[in-house]
């Protein structure tokens, strides 16, 4: 049998990310994960383009309307499409972004768009990133095994069964749906396992706990923020099975239906999410280029506060997008500042200080 190929999705409310994940039939610990460049089609005919390699795909749709009568609008994706919707600042042109929560509804969110056919055109984009942006409109001779996408804990049904109709639409007949923080523990319980070899660490657990584990997670995303408990039981390592050609080990059972009749418990909480960072990252940032001012005599009009505030939500998205893209030494520093009379301001802060600001929210 052949090599058998998972393309993940993570449909996120602000950004979306593709993976793939391979795994060799006859060798147990032979296997290939990774997260792929976005690949943006520049014309779903002609041609495809990547942008600096990034891997993370804003979940927004620019639909273009064009100036010939006779042509179909252009549909923007991504990178391009938040490119493109600021060049053209045209009233006749609509950009559609955290359209995610509203699966499941019907409603026309304009240019006769459903939230379902928005996701459309993101899960396509990841299709064109896993074939290396080759066009190829058969999933069928696609190396795509099976795809499997996330969604939020709080999805009603309707929403859930809109996102798989999305993938089938597409032509995807194997599809796995999985909430996210289900796909978040089972990363977390992927690291202890196989990196940190704790097996007989939460078994014990298990054991002490009538036979299961309970996990609280919490998802921060760039919307909204779902906290969730999650039970389940751990079984130890399975022998090799080849004949069905996957890759074999430990078998995580949840059991939160059994717990109270539901997938998960979700507070289906909407009232707090990323934009709550930027505003609480921006406010320090304001405050620390005020105090500057301040000792050098410099006082800032009421108007003047609020167009650096303005700024300052902007440095900190985009700090934010920068530390969630990287890990590295360009994202632990910032500087941020203004000038007025010939005097100037500037402020610098690091990751550190970024991650005390926001750590109350947490609470």
């Amino acid at each position: 049998m052949g090599q058998k190929r998972t393309c993940g999705i993570d449909l996120g409310t602000t950004n979306t990310t593709v993976c793939r994940f391979i795994t060799e039939p006859l060798f147990e610990d032979m296997y290939t994960f990774e997260c792929l460049p976005i690949v943006y089609p520049i014309e779903k005919a002609y041609g495809y383009h990547n942008v600096n390699g990034k891997k993370q795909l804003p979940s927004v749709l620019y639909v273009r309307n064009n100036p010939d009568p006779g042509k179909e609008p252009d549909y923007l994706v991504g990178r391009p499409a938040l490119q493109q919707a600021e060049a053209d600042n045209a009233r006749n042109s609509s950009l559609f972004s955290n359209t995610k929560r509203k699966m499941g509804s019907s409603d026309d969110l304009g240019c006769g768009l459903t939230a379902a056919a928005v996701a459309k055109e993101l899960v396509e984009v990841c299709f064109y990133s896993h074939d290396n942006g080759i066009r190829v409109n058969d999933l069928k001779i696609r190396n795509i095994d099976q795809v499997c996408i996330t969604r939020p804990a709080a999805f009603n049904p309707f929403a859930v069964v809109d996102t798989v109709k999305t993938l089938k639409e597409l032509g995807c007949q194997n599809v796995v749906s999985i909430e996210e923080p289900q796909a978040a523990l089972l990363n977390y319980l992927y690291e202890l396992l196989e990196k940190q070899n704790r097996e007989q660490e939460l078994l014990a657990k298990q054991k002490a706990h009538n036979g299961s584990l309970v996990f609280c997670v919490i998802d921060i995303g760039g919307g909204t923020t779902d906290v969730t408990v999650q039970r389940l039981r751990l079984s130890g390592t399975k022998k090799p099975n080849i004949s069905d050609g996957y890759q074999t080990g430990y078998c995580i059972e949840f059991q939160n239906e059994k717990q109270d009749g539901k997938q998960s418990r979700s507070n289906d909480y909407a009232a707090f999410g990323g934009v709550d960072f930027d505003k609480k990252a921006a406010s320090e940032l304001c405050r620390l280029v005020w105090e500057e001012f301040n000792k050098q005599g410099i006082s800032m009009t009421n108007q003047q506060k609020e167009w650096l505030y303005a700024r300052a939500m902007k440095e900190a998205e985009s700090y934010k997008i920068r530390l969630s893209e990287s890990s590295g030494y360009g994202s632990s520093f910032g500087s941020f500042g203004d000038r007025i009379d010939q005097v100037t301001a500037i402020v610098h802060y690091t990751k550190d200080q970024y991650t005390q600001w926001v750590a109350p929210l947490c609470k």
